[in-house]
């Protein structure tokens, strides 16, 4: 889960993108609500698993030259270029070639990214969300991200609280600066869950700038 919005190239962009590569290399399948941003980071991440961490870092740089989706044929040019110079080999699973995404079918506002290996597509919103966080049984992983991604994080902390769905495993916060002080989360989130009948769950939270410390807790 992530901001739409998040730039190519940008530290948080390619933390993520990092975060997912290191994940999807583990077999674990990347599912991401498939639009721009840190979404595509996530699923660019997973579509270059199979590729050295130097490519990824390539592919960055040449996405990076047209950061802003909304500038649409630089925007899809720079993405055809890094599908034409990486292509993953078709016998791969998904989870080494771009993992799975869901985005909203009407959101124009928010283009699906074309790095991952399948995409379903849902009119509501809504339900949309809920599936993901259906399927995200290994550990959720929130990027930077603003009302989309808050409303997000308390939609998992609902089903988790009430215990609606098997558990999630932790909610890893990527970026201690963001999630401290510009999007406080932790002082509803971690009482609400300490709070929930099922017992306390705020041990699920975690908040970091360490990838390595996310992936170690993301496979165990």
């Amino acid at each position: 889960m992530g901001g739409h919005a998040e730039g190519r190239g940008t530290p948080a962009y390619r933390e993520t993108a990092r975060l997912a590569h290191m994940l999807a290399g583990a077999g674990k399948l990347i599912l991401t609500g498939g639009g721009p941003g840190s979404m595509e980071a996530a699923n660019l991440g997973a579509y270059l698993a199979s590729f050295p961490a130097s490519d990824l870092t390539g592919a960055i740089d040449r996405l990076a030259e047209a950061p802003d989706f909304r500038q649409h044929e630089a925007f899809t040019a720079a993405t055809m270029d890094v599908r034409g110079r990486y292509v993953p080999d078709a016998s791969l699973s998904w989870e080494l070639r771009g993992g799975l995404s869901i985005p909203t079918w009407f959101f124009g506002h928010e283009p699906a990214n074309l790095f991952t290996a399948a995409a379903g597509k849902l009119f509501s919103n809504a339900v949309r969300e809920e599936l993901i966080l259906q399927f995200a049984r290994g550990g959720i992983v929130f990027a930077p991200g603003r009302a989309g991604t808050v409303q997000e994080v308390f939609q998992a902390a609902n089903l988790t609280y009430y215990g609606i769905m098997k558990a999630s495993g932790p909610f890893v916060f990527l970026d201690r600066h963001f999630w401290t002080n510009v999007v406080p989360v932790e002082p509803v989130l971690r009482p609400l869950l300490a709070s929930s009948p099922l017992g306390d769950q705020s041990g699920l939270i975690v908040i970091t700038d360490d990838i390595t410390e996310a992936f170690d807790l993301l496979t165990r």
